[in-house]
């Protein structure tokens, strides 16, 4: 069962259909004790930093009680999902759910990006190369991107392991996992075949090795 964290953004809803289009069974969480009833956690997010902490705190999904309970769970964070597991956002003025303490989620002009924001279409992901190669066959791919914020690239020290994308002279960790949490910048969601199967992988807990 994989449980879908509402943290009404707009991309759940497209969530919803991917995950229905592969007959994969789910829950929206909207309380702590949903989280009892899944065994993969989906977080997801669409718009602003602040826009999405300030919802999972009015639904009580904050602080040490929610982390300790994701943290029996594997996690998959998507766009602002990823964003939120540092501790600060360039973006606005709420903290994240801090996970990274030490790494604060960037605008992309000021870790070198030279091109328009946001960033939107679809582009590359290149994993590091000691990942998994049945998960390297799924997440070297060019999915679909919207967003002016990112986690910079030097940063992937702090990850078991990453994949990076390029944009207009920037570099961006595109996904990264560490322990039982799993992220991307992108929108599998939105990214049509190689989207739905990044979804098939990461809900296959049999075959998946996040």
């Amino acid at each position: 069962m994989i449980g879908i964290i509402n943290t009404e953004a707009q991309n759940i809803g497209s969530i919803i259909n991917c995950l229905k289009y592969l007959n994969i069974k789910f829950i929206l969480i909207n309380k702590i004790a949903d989280i009892s009833k899944v065994n993969l956690v989906i977080l997801p997010g669409v718009g602003s930093f602040d826009f999405v902490i300030k919802n999972l705190k009015k639904k009580k999904l904050f602080g040490k009680k929610f982390i300790k309970k994701l943290s029996e769970k594997k996690v998959l964070g998507i766009c602002v999902g990823l964003q939120i597991l540092f501790s600060k956002s360039d973006e606005g003025r709420e903290n994240g759910l801090e996970i990274f303490n030490n790494t604060k989620v960037r605008k992309l002009n000021k870790i070198g990006c030279k091109g328009p924001l946001p960033h939107v279409g679809f582009n590359e992901v290149k994993v590091n190369k000691n990942s998994n190669k049945d998960f390297q066959k799924v997440i070297n791919n060019d999915f679909y991107f919207v967003h002016s914020y990112g986690v910079d690239s030097k940063n992937f020290r702090n990850f078991d392991d990453f994949g990076i994308t390029s944009y207009k002279g920037c570099k961006i960790i595109s996904y990264f996992k560490y322990k039982n949490f799993t992220a991307v910048q992108f929108h599998p969601e939105k990214s049509g075949k190689v989207g739905l199967e990044f979804f098939k992988y990461f809900c296959n807990e049999k075959k998946n090795n996040f």
